[in-house]
């Protein structure tokens, strides 16, 4: 028996030796070394997506802080000369009074003069003239050809009252438009004088135009025998508030048709 031990052992000892061989760790090492690297890339991509949503929001906030109105102080409205003349470029308040039933403002461009301290024109007295005037209304007269040589009619206090007496009034073509003025709702009413009435004997002899209304010793209306008259009737809550505006559109350059518009919308009714 041991004769046998001894012809097995060395046998035995290499199976033993064999059997104990160390395993082969190398796999489960490049496995670990690959789960720490997507660790780390995962830790990284995290850290740059909260760094960019920290600038981002940087961003934004500079966006919406830059996108902020910027607001500026405007100088008050100045008060109109009492001397006539031309007037500097700006925006002035015009209070009520007997030419107006409303306090309110307007902005002038260059080259505008101010008569009365309520009459407004460029190309003064030249063919091409621009105007504008306020007026207080309470009466028409009944034949515009006629004018001053004819009775006047009594307008009631309403918008509608003025509209409708001015597009009853014989003499003039007429044309109504509702439209806005001052930040109101309003009747205009554009007028001319027609072939027929050129030759017409009219207030003041033929090709003189015709004459609208005549409210206080200077408060008259004459429609040009070549002009475009527009008549604003604005209704202000309830109260008529009247502006005029006359060109001579065979004579008037775009431009300045263009001009008298930007001033007759630059007026703004105080309330």
């Amino acid at each position: 028996m041991a004769d046998l031990d001894r012809l097995l052992r060395p046998g035995i000892s290499h199976a033993a030796a064999d059997a104990v061989e160390p395993p082969d760790f190398a796999p489960i090492e490049r496995r670990g070394v690959r789960r720490r690297r997507a660790h780390t890339v995962l830790a990284a991509a995290a850290v740059v997506v909260v760094l960019l949503g920290v600038a981002g929001g940087v961003r934004i906030f500079d966006a919406d802080k830059s996108s902020a109105p910027h607001v500026v102080d405007q100088p008050p409205p100045r008060s109109l000369p009492a001397e006539d003349g031309v007037v500097e470029p700006g925006t002035y308040l015009v209070p009520s009074s007997t030419w107006s039933t409303v306090d309110y403002t307007i902005t002038f461009p260059e080259g505008w003069r101010v008569r009365d301290q309520y009459i407004f024109d460029a190309n003064s007295e030249q063919i091409d003239e621009l105007s504008i005037e306020p007026f207080v209304v309470t009466k028409i007269y009944a034949d515009a050809c006629q004018g001053e040589r004819g009775p006047q009619t009594q307008v009631g206090p309403g918008v509608d009252d003025l509209v409708d007496a001015l597009l009853a009034q014989p003499g003039p073509a007429k044309t109504r438009v509702e439209t806005t003025l001052g930040g109101y709702p309003a009747t205009r009413v554009d007028l001319r004088v027609p072939d027929r009435l050129k030759t017409k004997n009219c207030f003041e002899g033929p090709g003189t135009g015709a004459q609208i209304w005549l409210n206080g010793p200077k408060n008259y209306l004459v429609l040009d025998p070549n002009g475009l008259l527009s008549i604003y009737v604005v209704d202000v809550d309830g109260q008529r508030a009247v502006f005029t505006s006359q060109t001579r559109p065979a004579y008037t350059s775009p431009e300045d048709r263009a001009e008298l518009q930007q001033v007759l919308d630059s007026i703004h009714i105080e309330k």
